[in-house]
């Protein structure tokens, strides 16, 4: 199956918003850790890294309230 660059991206997004590690994101998808990162990295850029570490630890911490 052919999965676009934007599935991709939207994908490794989500999953890094979610706390997975690069290298989990990575076996997950299937790409190399540095496509994770530069994924990471663009999309850290766009929203601008204070926000985007912000949304991160949102993100787990509703996460592991629903699972505790």
């Amino acid at each position: 199956m052919i999965r676009s660059n934007q599935t991709i991206r939207s994908r490794v997004i989500q999953e890094y918003l979610n706390g997975k590690s690069r290298d989990q994101i990575a076996l997950d998808v299937g790409i190399s850790g540095g496509k994770v990162s530069g994924i990471i990295n663009d999309w850290i850029t766009e929203m601008g890294k204070p926000n985007a570490e912000e949304l991160r630890d949102f993100a787990v911490t509703v996460r592991k309230s629903n699972n505790g």
